[in-house]
């Protein structure tokens, strides 16, 4: 599978925090998504926009993976810690699931990079 960024494009042009051993793994994640969402029309070169978009989905999922983690894989609906008490959401808002919301905010992030190309065209 094509990989179209590397790290060292994420750090120094993208100007990403995310740690090198997560980014590997996540880099992979995200660039099957922009391959989804574009019908993978994305041509040789490589352009900046694509590794823009890349990077950006990159970090959504890296702050999802971060966040299931602190919650331990729930959605915190609401707490209280007068007596600590935390709600734990079983859907996102408006009956969404927490994967439908997460796939809306990956598309949000790669469409600020690559509304303008084209490449998320549907039509014929």
């Amino acid at each position: 599978m094509k990989q179209y960024v590397d790290y060292e494009y994420y750090s120094e042009a993208f100007k990403g925090t995310m740690p090198q051993t997560s980014f590997e793994g996540i880099v992979v994640k995200a660039g099957a998504f922009i391959r989804h969402i574009t019908f993978n029309r994305i041509c040789e070169p490589i352009s900046e926009d694509v590794k823009d978009a890349v990077c950006a989905v990159s970090d959504v999922i890296f702050r999802d993976e971060q966040y299931l983690a602190e919650t331990g894989g729930k959605d915190i609906r609401s707490e209280n810690n007068d007596g600590y008490t935390v709600t734990y959401a079983a859907e996102g808002k408006d009956g969404m699931t927490h994967e439908e919301i997460l796939e809306k905010k990956m598309y949000q992030a790669a469409r600020m990079y690559l509304g303008h190309t084209g490449l998320l065209y549907l039509g014929v």
